[in-house]
Parts: structure tokens; sequence; C-alpha cells
């Protein structure tokens, strides 16, 4: 927080805030691909990622970037005969 003065006010300014955090949603079905949605905000880049086992390590992007431009994002993603489970990370 910074704060300063003008006159008889004293002006708070809160800097510094990170955006929250993703949220997916439940998944909807649409043919063969997966609708994921997630929780977003306006102007941020987005990457979707899976991972078939949760492995620290094994991490999978999903080509291209989501700008979102409310605050719900989503991607599609053609249905897998293996396990996926899914993560949304921020981009800088």
């Amino acid at each position: 927080m910074q704060w300063g003065q003008a006159g008889n006010s004293v002006v708070v300014t809160v800097t510094g805030v990170a955006p929250p955090r993703p949220v997916l949603l439940p998944p909807l079905l649409s043919g063969t691909n997966l609708i994921l949605t997630w929780t977003a905000v306006s102007n941020t880049t987005y990457l979707l990622e899976y991972n078939p086992d949760l492995g620290p390590s094994n991490w999978i992007a999903l080509p291209g970037d989501i700008i979102s431009s409310n605050n719900l994002a989503s991607k599609l993603d053609p249905l897998s005969l293996s396990n996926r489970f899914y993560r949304v990370r921020v981009l800088p």
C-alpha cells in the first residue's frame, strides 16, 4: 500500500495485488470434444495444460494461448482414450 496527502485528505493506493487464480469449472461434452472453462480476468493470457498421471514434470501444453475477453475463458480439447488432468496457468 502507498499513501499520500492531498490537502486535508489522506489518499491510500493499493499496489501489487495479484489477479485471482483461475478456477476450472466442470467440463462439458460437445461432440467429440471437451469444453474446458475457467474463471478469468479480462485481457489476461492463459495456457491450458494436461497431464496423464499428475506427475510433477509431465504437463503438456495444449497448443495456443488463450486471451480472455471477460470473466470466463475456455478451450476445446479432443476426447482422449487416456486419463487427462488439467491445469490453467496465467502467463506474464
